[in-house]
């Protein structure tokens, strides 16, 4: 049929048209089972992982084209620091900060009420410390009796945020699981607890359910110590000495 057609013009005036039909033709074979258009829809996903805290999230949602970089990460922001609920949202491209944050406290004003939010604090410890329901339980007991009896919380991810929060204030991003506890470990903030007595200034993390249910509903033991082994384990122990003979047989 194509070629009975193409021989019709040829044998007429109208063969001026046989480039433009071969080049028509080379078109359609060129984008033949391509769509025709690509569509790139202006809202965009991005999962908040459960633990993270302003400076990293201002990274992801950069990441993800939402805002430019450091959008978030703002002396004024950084007090919405544990409300930022850990989830999967979709934001429109070029959101401004007021909007992204108001998109995750109204996540969490759904999922945490007033009781909640007191807890705010162990809970972004937790969050950053221990790795199961049941130990977050557990360490929210051995924080909640160290408080009452005076003794100090000694917390290594306090120390780690407290440095950081030195750099998120000026605007720069810091990974609090980079910074070394042994060298900084006397290095006095708000949110050290092994320089200052009680807990930190704020939260340290953005906890999601499991660490804001443990922190509410903390479990009573006969611990007084605990500390993360190499491979994520929580070690638990009664005494001191009990806790130095763990540091030197899993920190070593």
């Amino acid at each position: 049929m194509f070629l009975t057609k193409l021989r019709s013009i040829i044998s007429t005036k109208r063969a001026w048209l046989l480039p433009l039909g071969a080049l028509l033709v080379l078109t359609l074979w060129k984008y033949h089972g391509r769509p025709r258009f690509e569509f790139i829809p202006n809202d965009v996903a991005v999962t908040i992982p459960e633990g993270t805290n302003l400076a990293d999230i201002d990274r992801l949602v950069s990441v993800a084209g939402i805002a430019a970089p450091h959008t978030l990460l703002t002396p004024t922001y950084l007090a919405s620091e544990g409300t930022l609920f850990p989830d999967t949202y979709r934001f429109n491209r070029g959101s401004s900060a007021k909007e992204i944050l108001a998109r995750f406290e109204e996540n969490f004003a759904k999922k945490c009420d007033a009781s909640c939010a007191k807890a705010l604090i162990l809970a972004s410890i937790l969050e950053k410390e221990v790795r199961t329901r049941d130990d977050m339980r557990v360490v929210a007991g051995i924080i909640g009796k160290r408080l009452i009896a005076g003794m100090a919380l000694q917390i290594d991810a306090t120390v780690a945020y407290g440095v950081c929060y030195q750099e998120f204030i000026n605007g720069t991003y810091c990974d609090v699981s980079q910074v070394n506890i042994v060298d900084n470990i006397h290095r006095d903030s708000a949110y050290n607890t092994y320089t200052r007595a009680g807990l930190p200034a704020g939260p340290i993390s953005n906890p999601g359910l499991v660490a804001l249910d443990a922190a509410l509903h903390p479990e009573s033991s006969d611990y007084w110590y605990y500390l993360s082994a190499k491979d994520g384990a929580t070690i638990f122990s009664r005494t001191l000495a009990e806790h130095n003979r763990a540091k030197a047989k899993y920190l070593r």
